[in-house]
């Protein structure tokens, strides 16, 4: 069992809205380096260290109440600013489309067992064999979170769309995101993410 990839993102956008103090932020090039991994059961404690000078910030874990050496899960690049117009959001209407249960069917296939939260894909939609739409279950309620890391990795699970062309069921392989180009967050709007 390991924290979802996404649980980084939302660590690194609560810390970064709390010190630069505004919702308006920009997270470029995050990279998971290494997976925390709770199998254990052990309890980590995590560092989140921002560099004003370089504008990185990267994600620290090690044993709790340790002097153990701190293990780097995750790095990337922050601005203040989304400095981009956001942008409008439309399902497409063009593309090949995957039910709910077709998607988990190829994921389960692969090894990839979802359940839950992480299991709120609705439908995808590919387009150009290269790009993925993803619409999730409605959800009520608001969130404690800046953003959901079980809806963003249920984004994330897009990736699982382009199983079959990579012939990852057949392989017996999965694939997970471990680099994120670009989330955006503007005041009082959705979020853009680039994968």
């Amino acid at each position: 069992m390991i924290l979802p990839g996404t649980g980084f993102i939302e660590i690194s956008l609560s810390v970064i809205r709390e010190w630069l103090k505004t919702d308006d932020i920009r997270i470029c090039d995050t990279e998971i380096l290494r997976p925390l991994d709770l199998t254990g059961g052990e309890t980590r404690e995590i560092v989140t260290r921002i560099s004003a000078i370089s504008q990185t910030f990267e994600i620290f874990s090690r044993p709790r109440l340790s002097n153990a050496t701190l293990v780097l899960h995750c790095r990337g690049k922050f601005f203040h600013g989304a400095r981009i117009a956001p942008p409008v959001l439309n399902w497409p209407k063009m593309g090949e489309a995957i039910n709910r249960d077709q998607h988990y069917r190829v994921a389960a296939a692969c090894g990839l067992h979802y359940q839950h939260g992480f299991a709120e894909v609705e439908r995808l939609l590919i387009h150009n064999r290269e790009q993925v739409s993803v619409l999730l279950t409605e959800k009520a309620g608001t969130s404690k979170y800046l953003l959901d890391p079980m809806r963003l990795d249920c984004c994330a699970q897009g990736i699982v769309a382009l199983f079959p062309q990579l012939k990852a069921e057949e392989r017996g392989v999965a694939y997970v995101p471990v680099r994120v180009d670009e989330i955006v967050r503007w005041c009082s709007t959705p979020f853009h993410i680039a994968l």
